[in-house]
């Protein structure tokens, strides 16, 4: 693609999630400076209760947790709000009713607090574009969704 480099390399530190609910604030925390990180870490627990989430985050929460550390990003999803579907599974179905209302109002509160947030799809080479020329892109998705095809080929090969 034009523009974009052969490679490039971003020095970031891994951090392994905790728990099953902090995937993304792993993410986040991968991204931050060593001392912002460390702000977070010894604060942790302080600043999911601040932020309002506790042990349950959903991707609005994230983009206030970057706002909060002054990461400049772009936040682009299918749905504005909980995806009605998510109630169909069971990660979810315990969550949607205590968080909805947040959700919600964050959603609505975005653009006063400056983030920018849009309803959209992104394609692969908007992603390799961002990637190449701004920086890290935190992606994520349902898991449910996602397949591995090397694990597919192993099973095939071994099982038939």
């Amino acid at each position: 693609m034009e523009g974009i480099p052969e490679q490039k390399h971003y020095n970031l530190t891994h951090y392994q999630q905790r728990f099953n609910w902090d995937c993304g604030i792993s993410c986040i925390i991968m991204i931050l400076s060593s001392s912002q990180r460390q702000i977070l870490l010894h604060d942790f627990d302080k600043i999911c209760a601040e932020e309002g989430f506790g042990s349950s985050t959903w991707t609005i929460d994230l983009c206030f947790l970057l706002h909060r550390f002054q990461i400049r990003h772009e936040y682009y999803t299918k749905t504005l709000g909980i995806d009605p579907s998510y109630s169909e599974h069971s990660y979810y179905t315990k969550i949607i009713d205590k968080d909805e209302k947040r959700v919600t109002r964050k959603f609505k509160e975005a653009r006063q607090h400056g983030l920018r947030v849009e309803q959209r799809t992104v394609e692969m080479t908007e992603l390799l574009q961002h990637l190449g020329k701004r920086g890290p892109v935190i992606l994520l998705t349902n898991a449910s969704l996602l397949t591995c095809e090397v694990c597919k080929k192993n099973v095939l090969e071994k099982f038939g």
